[in-house]
């Protein structure tokens, strides 16, 4: 614009008092004003988005900028309300039609007379990508507020099982001594005492399975510490022992020798753990097997669920390889328990600066390899400051 038309912008000019149009987040493609069905003034914007110049859109009456001259929006009227949103189809100079949504105020000068009108123009097809990723946005946040309302279910059945479990223990401790007291009678039958032994080891695996369960149940502590790896994955095993069972998978432990001592946060790698063999259970067929081996591989440990014959459960954890296994990857699960199962996971081991790989050579053969590292000192410290 020149200075002269610059000049016709003057600074006693203001929007009459009405409301200005709703709905509207982006900043617009272009302004201008107009008077007596031209326009008297105009930004760059507006000129780019027509393909005319400054100057040669100045000479161009209202009905010359739409594509169909008779479906044409009719010229805004300082006299009448100010008019929001009107969609309508600009021919471009070039030919080119721009679908674009506009909205008119009629200005006032001091006189309070309106004289000319306000133009703000948008482009259609802006506002449509903002309205879906808004819509995106929407669903992703209601996906978010569900999964936090399931946590705060678990968390709570959680609380519940630690409380019942301890009360559970004191009373098994009494009839545990009990029995070893019994059974330290020199003329017991052997038949009575293959049964008191019998008696004492389900109640020491009742007493390990009730200490298991408090240790899940614990508040997560952020200490970073030195754990044996094996006796980690024994614990959620023992968890997920009826679990299994109740599934008819079997599982086949396949360690590296001796202990597997790493460095990390033992709790939320045993919540990693726990959602991932729980998931890989879930996979399998019924009568299926599972498949659990342990290794070294450079300075980080290997954990390798294994499973065959898991057809679709399979590739549907196997899509967690494509996209990082990140929340979004987890999405071809179809159980939503499942899904927040996952993506837990995932970021823990991400946290921790390790990673997940899935392998699927076909329907029949499955493996998921998580790697972290021995000591991550000196790797990732995201997970000092994540709550999982």
């Amino acid at each position: 614009m020149s200075e002269e038309q610059l000049e016709g912008v003057g600074h006693e000019k203001r929007p009459a008092e009405s409301p200005l149009p709703h709905g509207v987040w982006v900043a617009p493609a272009g302004c201008g004003m107009l008077r007596g069905g031209r326009f008297c003034a105009l930004d760059q914007g507006l000129a780019t988005l027509t393909g005319y110049t400054a100057s040669e859109l100045l000479e161009l009456p209202w009905k010359a900028l739409w594509a169909d001259v008779k479906s044409a929006p009719a010229e805004p009227n300082p006299e009448s309300l100010p008019c929001e949103a009107v969609a309508a189809r600009l021919r471009r100079k070039d030919g080119l039609v721009v679908e674009i949504v506009f909205s008119a105020v009629p200005l006032v000068g001091d006189g309070a007379q309106a004289a000319e009108v306000a133009l703000t123009v948008f482009d259609a097809a802006v506002l449509n990508r903002m309205e879906r990723q808004r819509t995106g946005l929407a669903a992703e946040l209601d996906r978010t507020r569900q999964q936090l309302i399931r946590a705060a279910r678990l968390s709570a059945i959680g609380s519940l099982v630690a409380a019942v479990a301890h009360q559970l223990n004191n009373p098994l401790c009494g009839v545990l001594g009990l029995i070893e007291r019994l059974a330290r009678k020199p003329d017991l039958p052997t038949a009575e005492s293959g049964l008191l032994a019998l008696a004492v080891e389900q109640c020491k695996r009742m007493k390990q399975l009730i200490r298991e369960l408090q240790r899940s149940a614990a508040p997560v502590s952020e200490a970073r510490g030195v754990f044996d790896l094996h006796q980690t994955l024994d614990g959620v095993l023992q968890l997920l022992n009826k679990h299994l069972n109740m599934a008819k998978v079997r599982v086949r432990k396949e360690y590296g020798p001796g202990p597997m001592a790493m460095t990390g946060v033992e709790p939320q790698i045993r919540q990693a753990l726990l959602s991932l063999i729980k998931t890989s259970g879930e996979a399998l067929p019924e009568s299926g097997e599972l498949r659990i081996q342990t290794g070294r591989e450079g300075d980080r440990v290997r954990i390798v669920l294994g499973w065959a014959d898991c057809g679709l459960g399979g590739q549907a954890l196997a899509q967690l390889a494509g996209a990082g296994c990140c929340a979004d990857s987890a999405s071809g699960v179809a159980d939503q328990e499942a899904q927040m199962g996952l993506s837990v996971a995932c970021g823990i081991v991400k946290a921790h600066g390790g990673e997940i790989r899935v392998a699927s050579t076909s329907v029949r053969e499955t493996t998921m390899t998580v790697l972290l590292p021995i000591d991550d000192r000196e790797g990732n410290r995201e997970w000092n400051t994540q709550q999982f």
